[in-house]
Order: structure tokens, then C-alpha cells, then sequence
């Protein structure tokens, strides 16, 4: 189905995710666009909170790499791929991880007890940041979503997307035209008449409403 074709590829969902939900749109299809998640670092460090942010990509970018040593390996993992593994992720826990981390990133201290063992048992692997990688998007939706979403930084996302969410200027442009108020997300950019959603954006509304 949809969303299965999709499941392993969310940067490929995530603009016409973006374009459908609008000002509705979680946070997730932000991070994984480009420009999204250029236009949410810069509004976390205007409010000097970018290590959860830098704490993501670089867990996103462990669990990448450590996943082509797993799948080269076959399940049987040699010393030097393992010695790898275990570099990588002592580097994360190194800058982000616990009171001593360069950066420290806000998580729970069952989550930083997790990790601290796995890594001190040499046990690290591709899921080892995998569930605070959760825990901090969580974070940032709580915490930073709804005021991104207050700012000219996310317009200029939705602008960049060109989202179908209603606005002041398409809600004057069914005024005089005389389009039912249920058109209105419809109506095109020119706003010379209201658009249809092709199939496959349908399809896709339909799976961005169930996720």
C-alpha cells in the first residue's frame, strides 16, 4: 500500500506532507525536509536551543552508518566493524550524552542510563540512540513546534512548499468568486478558480490524515 511504499523513505513524504497538513503539520515531515529542517535550526538557535536539534541529526546519522556495517555484516559483525560501532556511538554519548557531554541535550535520566550501558558494555548498535531520537522530537514538539510555527520562518516553509493551507488572500479570492467555504483549501495559486487534488495527492491526504 501507500504508506507501506513509504514507510523506509520518510524524507520522500514529507513535502507533500508539509503541503497538505499546513499549519497542521507535526514536526516529523519538518525534519525530514531540507528546507524544513534548515528554517527549524535556525529558529531554535534564535532561541538558543539548537542542541536537541544537532543531538537528532547526529543520532539520525549514527543509526545510518551503523546500519550499512550491520547489513554489509550479514549478522556476523567481525572486531574491527565492532570496534567501529562502538567508536561512533562513544562519540555521540561523548558530545551530547550526560552532565560531562560537550553539548548536553535534554533527556530523561532513564533514557541517559540506557544508553551509558549499552555503550559501557560495548553493546552499542544501530537502535542504541534510537529511542531518545523519539524522546527528543517528542521534546521539540512540546516545547517548540507551536512557536516555529508562529514565525515568518515557517511561512517561508509553507510559501517554499506551496501549501494548499488556506490564507487571507485565498479566503478573499472565494469571496468574490462566490466558492463555498468547503473549496476554499482548494482553490489554485492564481486564484482563478478551485483546484482538484489529483489522485495521487488525494491518496496521499488520506495517509498524512491516518498518520
Amino acid at each position: 500500500g501507500f504508506s507501506k511504499f513509504f514507510s523506509g523513505r520518510p524524507e520522500a513524504l514529507s513535502e507533500v506532507s508539509i503541503k497538505i497538513a499546513g499549519w497542521r503539520c507535526k514536526l516529523r515531515p519538518i525534519l525530514y525536509h531540507p528546507k524544513g529542517l534548515s528554517l527549524f535550526m535556525e529558529y531554535l538557535r534564535s532561541q538558543f536551543a539548537q542542541e536537541s536539534i544537532e543531538f537528532w541529526i547526529a543520532a539520525r546519522a549514527y543509526r545510518k552508518t551503523v546500519l550499512r556495517i550491520e547489513n554489509r555484516a550479514v549478522g556476523n559483525l567481525g572486531a574491527e566493524e565492532q570496534e567501529r560501532i562502538q567508536t561512533l556511538a562513544k562519540e555521540v554519548v561523548a558530545e551530547y550524552i550526560g552532565d560531562e557531554a560537550k553539548t548536553q541535550v535534554n533527556l530523561s535520566a532513564k533514557m541517559v542510563n540506557e544508553i551509558y550501558e549499552a555503550v559501557d558494555a560495548s553493546e552499542a548498535c544501530s537502535g542504541t540512540f534510537a529511542r531518545a531520537e523519539t524522546e527528543v522530537v517528542l521534546l521539540m514538539s512540546r516545547d517548540k513546534l507551536s512557536g516555529f510555527k508562529r514565525s515568518k520562518l515557517f511561512k517561508l516553509l509553507l510559501q517554499h512548499v506551496g501549501s494548499y493551507d488556506v490564507n487571507e488572500n485565498t479566503q478573499k479570492a472565494a469571496a468574490v468568486k462566490n466558492i463555498k467555504p468547503s473549496e476554499v483549501g482548494n482553490i489554485s495559486p492564481c486564484f482563478r478558480s478551485p483546484k482538484r487534488l489529483s489522485r495521487l495527492e488525494a491518496k496521499q491526504a488520506r495517509h498524512v490524515v491516518r498518520t
